[in-house]
């Protein structure tokens, strides 16, 4: 089978439906290439966790309502049990259900969905399209929304980031209801020595928990999941959506842009570093993609200087966030559990906190130095806490600085490689 279209995109998670959804609005042909039969479209091993704003969002963009249970914010604990507060209003969704409302507009909207596994891409100096076993599909630009396979993008770019980390993760359905405002991250590097537990609770009787790293086995995840649930003193009455997921652990992938190619979503490492959130970004980029790939079909041009603006796009907005976030992610899982209790409960307030996850590391001349007068003990903690903030703050500013235009780009990677790959 053949098939000719303006906008080709491979996966219908949340990034390649939003794409889907922003091109039909301004009036692309639109065909949808997914794996999954439409049943299963959305169902994910997933933390489920996101922003009441990128909720409220979609509501006004496209008129999709999705239920959520709303959270004051993020509970980040330490192992001897201190707890921070990060108040940004969150909340947890139903991946299944969230992915088929959102497959339900676009059939609505007149894109079509075929079912197949994306094997190539169509081209050779640009991309044109995809081959499924059966079929192929033209188009004058693509997408590749297909996950952390990326099938597309380990095509036709010349690197290829490694940097996965695997989770597993249950939903508990409880006995007797929790009293949880907010969603809990934990950290214990005798437990998860490169990684972090969570509990997002999804209702008064039920919680999504899980474990997940940059390098653990399976087996590990396991045991270690069953000694999270263990602390968290609940009565189980029984278990639901239970697995192993891979997610993208890395910065964002420096260029997205390829002639003919857009990437989103985890192909194109777009998940918070530190919490490992990736719906937010994935639908925000399926966005500013879909708005690209418009732009591109009406000039008939998918050149990469037409399609760079993505690029621009995603790094002044998540790509810079979560560029900062790598860093602090790495400090963070460097710590003993007493360096990191410590400085939760002494060095950074809830305010202070909540900017850092915000990628926000301003510090005030003043309150460096009283810090460093009140933890002189710690001397060597603040020495590399501040190296951290400063480094932060230049790939903050790199990204804000981004390069309007593809020849200023080798320039910009080599000044951000050498900010992330230096040692912390």
């Amino acid at each position: 089978m053949k098939k000719d279209c303006d906008l080709v995109i491979a996966g219908c998670g949340m990034a390649g439906a939003v794409a889907g959804l922003t091109a039909l609005k301004r009036g692309l042909h639109t065909c949808i290439v997914e794996k999954n039969r439409r049943e299963f479209i959305g169902q994910k091993m997933c933390g489920e966790l996101t922003t009441q704003k990128i909720v409220k969002w979609l509501k006004q963009e496209y008129g999709i309502t999705i239920e959520q249970y709303l959270l004051k914010g993020l509970e980040v604990c330490s192992s001897s049990e201190h707890t921070s507060h990060v108040n940004i209003p969150l909340c947890t969704v139903d991946r299944l259900q969230c992915g088929q409302l959102l497959v339900k507009a676009l059939l609505e909207k007149g894109a079509e969905l075929h079912q197949g596994t994306v094997k190539n891409p169509l081209g050779t100096f640009a991309v044109r399209g995809v081959h499924t076993k059966d079929a192929a599909f033209h188009s004058t630009v693509t997408i590749d929304c297909t996950g952390v396979s990326a099938v597309l993008r380990r095509k036709v770019f010349s690197s290829d980031p490694h940097m996965l980390g695997l989770t597993y993760k249950t939903n508990l359905i409880l006995k007797e209801p929790v009293d949880m405002d907010y969603a809990r991250l934990m950290f214990n590097m005798d437990v998860v020595p490169s990684g972090y537990s969570w509990c997002f609770p999804k209702s008064e009787y039920e919680v999504n928990v899980g474990v997940g790293g940059l390098a653990n086995s399976q087996k590990y995840l396991k045991e270690t999941l069953e000694r999270v649930i263990t602390t968290l003193k609940v009565t189980v009455k029984k278990r639901e959506h239970t697995g192993f997921g891979v997610v993208p652990l890395g910065p964002p992938l420096p260029s997205m842009v390829y002639p003919g190619l857009l990437v989103c979503g985890d192909a194109a490492y777009q998940v918070n570093p530190l919490t490992g959130e990736g719906i937010a970004p994935a639908i925000k980029a399926g966005y500013y993609a879909g708005q690209v790939a418009a732009e591109a079909v009406h000039a008939n041009d998918n050149s990469v200087e037409r399609l760079w603006k993505y690029n621009v796009d995603f790094a002044r907005t998540y790509g810079g966030k979560h560029a900062s976030l790598f860093v602090a992610r790495n400090f963070l899982i460097s710590l003993s559990n007493e360096d990191l209790a410590y400085f939760l409960k002494n060095i950074v307030n809830d305010e202070e906190l909540t900017n850092l996850i915000e990628g926000i590391t301003i510090q005030e001349n003043m309150k460096n130095i009283r810090t460093l007068l009140s933890n002189w003990r710690k001397f060597k903690l603040l020495y590399r806490l501040f190296r951290v903030f400063n480094l932060m703050k230049t790939v903050k500013k790199l990204y804000a600085d981004y390069p309007e235009q593809p020849e200023a780009f080798a320039a910009w990677k080599q000044n951000v490689n050498s900010c992330l790959h230096k040692q912390m």
